[in-house]
C-alpha cells in the first residue's frame, strides 16, 4: 500500500493559461528573474497522469490495484482567484490475486470514465510569485465498465458488468511556473463514488478468497 501511495503522489501535472488581456496584480520590480507581477489568465487548460490507490471499502481495497488515471480539463476564471471548469477522467484498475488466472487468461479490468464540473480557488504562493496553489471540488457523473469479467462457472451470468454513479472529488495542486502562462506541478485528489462495492456482483468470490466485505462506497486516492 505504501509503495502504491508513493507512486500515486509522484506524477506530472501540467497547466497553461490563455488570454488576450490577462488580469494583472502589480508587484514591486525585482532585480532577479522572478516574475514582477501576478497574472490571472481567463482560460486554463490542464492535464495530469496519476495512479489510483484504493481506500475505504475493505473488499475493494484488498482486491483492486490502480493501473493509471488520466485527467484533462479546462478552467475559466470569472473573478480573480476563483476558477470554474469542466473535467474528464479516464482510469483503469485491475483485480489482483486471482489463482489459476494463467490457464484461463483471466485478467479483468475496471474501466472508469468521469465527467464533471469543478469550482475552486487559485492563489500565488511565495514572495517571488513563481508558485500557484489550486484547491477545487469536482461534482460529476461516472460510467464504469468491467472488462473481461465473468464467473468461473460459465453457466452463471455476471450480475453487474457496468453501472453509472455520481461522484465527488476534492483536489489540491501546487504548480511551479515555467513561463507566465505555463506551469508543471503535483496534485493530490480523493475520489468518492456514490456506489458501494459488492464483490459478489462481479463473481469475485468464485475466483479467490475476498476476505472481509466491509461497508462503504468505492473511493481512491490519486
Amino acid at each position: 500500500m505504501l509503495k502504491h501511495l508513493l507512486i500515486g503522489l509522484l506524477f506530472l501535472k501540467v497547466t497553461s493559461g490563455v488570454a488576450q488581456e490577462p488580469a494583472v496584480d502589480n508587484a514591486p520590480v525585482r532585480t532577479d528573474d522572478a516574475p514582477s507581477k501576478k497574472e490571472y489568465f481567463w482560460f486554463n487548460p490542464h492535464g495530469s497522469v496519476t495512479v489510483p490507490n484504493p481506500t475505504g471499502n475493505k473488499a475493494f481495497r484488498k482486491n483492486f490495484a490502480g493501473v493509471y488515471e488520466l485527467n484533462a480539463g479546462l478552467d475559466i476564471m470569472p473573478f480573480k482567484g476563483v476558477v470554474v471548469g469542466a473535467v474528464y477522467k479516464n482510469a483503469t484498475l485491475k483485480i489482483t490475486g486471482i489463482t489459476g488466472a494463467t490457464y484461463f487468461h483471466y485478467s479483468p479490468l475496471m474501466k472508469i470514465n468521469n465527467a464533471g464540473i469543478r469550482v475552486g480557488t487559485k492563489a500565488f504562493v511565495g514572495s517571488r510569485n513563481r508558485m500557484l496553489f489550486l484547491g477545487t471540488v469536482t461534482f460529476g457523473q461516472s460510467w464504469t465498465t468491467y472488462k473481461d469479467i465473468r464467473c468461473k462457472d460459465s453457466t452463471i451470468a455476471v450480475p453487474v458488468t457496468k453501472y453509472t454513479a455520481s461522484y465527488i472529488q476534492p483536489e489540491m495542486s501546487l504548480y511551479f511556473l515555467v513561463e507566465s502562462n505555463f506551469a508543471i506541478g503535483a496534485t493530490l485528489s480523493y475520489t468518492i463514488y456514490n456506489k458501494n462495492f459488492d464483490p459478489y456482483e462481479i463473481c469475485l468470490d468464485s475466483w479467490k478468497s475476498i476476505g472481509a466485505i466491509g461497508n462503504g462506497p468505492i473511493q481512491y486516492l490519486s
